[in-house]
């Protein structure tokens, strides 16, 4: 039987330090901008071994699985419609509390990837997503290929910088979710 006070307390709490984390983020924040002109185009000469075809679906297939082999409190699923749904759970104070995140993906010249926010929700409340975005810019284990812009709304994947077994690189030819067309290149390093 749960205690409704109790509840309360910790939902008060939790709120309460996300309103004092929120400031501190902003003051001590190294806020930069997404500039694609600065982006490394190296595969530009290298030559391409092969491309990969592949749908939708078996991307998300792929991202999930990858993602539930880490096991690392990750609590996430992601599916990939004409744009990008993340929904897991942020556990707090032994509770599990519901998020979404929605974004539409870009593939850029040099062959990495952004995404551009286009939603966000904490257990079911829209939240700005400039600080929910630089709360998580701020959380450990994030990749050194992801680069997260809060300002800019804007997640920076570099799949350019991703290492396949240290002998190959990819590269994102087309990234088209509402066509499924989804085309990355292969490279040797």
């Amino acid at each position: 039987m749960f205690n409704k006070w109790k509840i309360a307390f910790f939902a008060l709490l939790f709120f309460i330090l996300l309103i004092v984390a929120i400031p501190f983020y902003f003051f001590f924040s190294n806020s930069q901008s997404f500039d694609e002109s600065q982006l490394n185009n190296e595969l530009r000469g290298t030559d391409k071994l092969f491309s990969i075809h592949m749908d939708k679906r078996e991307l998300e297939y792929l991202m999930n699985k990858e993602i539930r082999s880490k096991k690392d409190n990750l609590d996430l699923y992601v599916q990939l419609n004409n744009d990008i749904q993340i929904t897991g759970k942020i556990h707090v104070f032994d509770r599990a509390i519901p998020f979404q995140l929605f974004f539409v993906p870009k593939s850029l010249e040099n062959g990495d990837l952004t995404l551009k926010e286009k939603g966000m929700s904490v257990s079911g409340l829209s939240l700005p997503g400039e600080q929910i975005l630089g709360l998580l810019a701020e959380t450990p284990g994030i990749p050194d290929w992801v680069t997260i812009y809060p300002k800019d709304r804007l997640i920076h994947l570099a799949t350019t910088k991703i290492d396949l077994q240290k002998k190959y690189k990819i590269k994102v030819n087309q990234f088209n979710l509402p066509e499924n067309r989804l085309i990355f290149d292969v490279y040797q390093k």
